[in-house]
């Protein structure tokens, strides 16, 4: 009887066990779970890496509205439509339109002279990408901000930047911008308006349909990212959603500063957009203000050549009026103006070779950044 207690027990202790391994054995998770996972690390790897940026702004509207309230005042940089961006002297038109695969892809033509070229296909951005939309190109005439779609993003449109080789012919491999300014919803149109230092961006995180948010913020001069270990998890979460904008105000009169710029630009009270000077840097590329010279080496140069252009407009216009007393001369007044004529002649000469020379090496200093 006793070894039939035993045997008994023995067997009910062994099924114990068992049950207990197999409920102590992990379930295999599904491909959807994994997928889930990670996804969450990847949002959680954005959020800790979110850059500190000062929101000063934020109004809702509706998308159909979006673009006048963007174009109500000039920015020297060019417009943005749904369509895509125009240049502000209309000689450069970046487009979203559908490629041969079908998927929205961005297109570039410009205006020579009286010809526009041949639209083509931005080489250099990825071929994944299920649409590409919103281009905006900055005042250097380099650095271009889209927005695309594709399965390395955070969710719908994130905002990329990339910039354009110029020796390549091609533009380089596009960043995301991170978070705060991309989220797991639609977010695009990146637009910094350098004459105000005023940036805006759209998302529609948070809103119903058809509404989105555009939210003015001031052009950081480098990307900084919060620190972790001093703010905390919590805040950085907050932060990377832009739950708040006062959670950003960190410098209250630079805030201050930049909402006066943003009110006198809905007041219509920002000069109208004027050339200071045309500069060619290239057959698609035209300066024409000392602040699209982002290079400081250039920058400098092109300061020295302003200067030298001005000196050399101010001695063509003496030239051509004494010139003009040349003609009306007497033969004695023109042996004495003959003399300063052809002395100032050689400077012109020279002048205009040093113009080239100093032209040419901006054009060197821009495309070698």
């Amino acid at each position: 009887m006793k070894k039939i207690v035993c045997l008994t027990l023995i067997a009910l202790l062994s099924l114990s066990m068992n049950a207990q391994r197999r409920k102590a054995k992990k379930k295999k998770p599904t491909p959807e779970e994994l997928a889930e996972q990670a996804r969450e690390e990847k949002l959680q790897l954005a959020r800790l890496s979110t850059a500190q940026i000062t929101f000063v702004d934020s109004v809702v509207v509706s998308f159909d509205e979006l673009f006048q309230h963007l174009n109500q005042a000039a920015n020297e940089t060019g417009t943005v439509s749904a369509d895509g961006f125009v240049s502000q002297l209309g000689n450069r038109h970046i487009l979203s339109q559908r490629a041969a695969d079908g998927r929205l892809r961005l297109f570039e033509h410009d205006l020579i002279g009286s010809e526009w070229t041949a639209e083509a296909q931005l080489k250099g951005l990825p071929d994944n990408d299920l649409q590409q939309r919103f281009p905006f190109m900055l005042s250097d005439g380099i650095t271009l901000y889209y927005a695309a779609e594709n399965e390395n993003g955070l969710g719908g449109l994130d905002i990329y930047m990339t910039r354009y080789d110029a020796d390549g012919g091609r533009y380089l491999n596009p960043e995301n911008i991170g978070m705060p300014f991309n989220s797991e919803a639609n977010d695009y149109l990146y637009i910094v308006d350098d004459f105000n230092q005023l940036g805006t961006f759209v998302t529609d995180r948070g809103q119903d349909s058809g509404m989105v948010c555009i939210y003015t913020f001031i052009p950081p001069v480098s990307r900084t990212t919060y620190n972790v270990d001093e703010i905390g998890e919590e805040r950085i979460n907050s932060l990377s959603r832009i739950n708040s904008i006062r959670d950003t105000w960190t410098d209250q009169n630079a805030v201050a500063e930049a909402l006066k710029r943003k009110q006198s630009l809905q007041e219509g009270e920002k000069q109208a957009y004027k050339k200071d000077f045309e500069f060619v840097v290239n057959d698609r590329l035209t300066y024409t203000s000392l602040s699209h010279f982002k290079d400081a080496n250039a920058r400098k140069m092109a300061e020295q050549w302003l200067k030298k252009k001005e000196a050399l407009d101010t001695d063509s216009k003496i030239l051509a009026s004494m010139r003009e007393q040349y003609a009306k001369a007497t033969a004695s007044e023109k042996n004495r103006l003959a003399t300063r004529i052809l002395a100032l002649e050689a400077d012109v000469v020279q002048a205009v070779s040093d113009l080239h020379a100093l032209e040419k090496n901006i054009r060197a200093a821009l495309l070698d950044r």
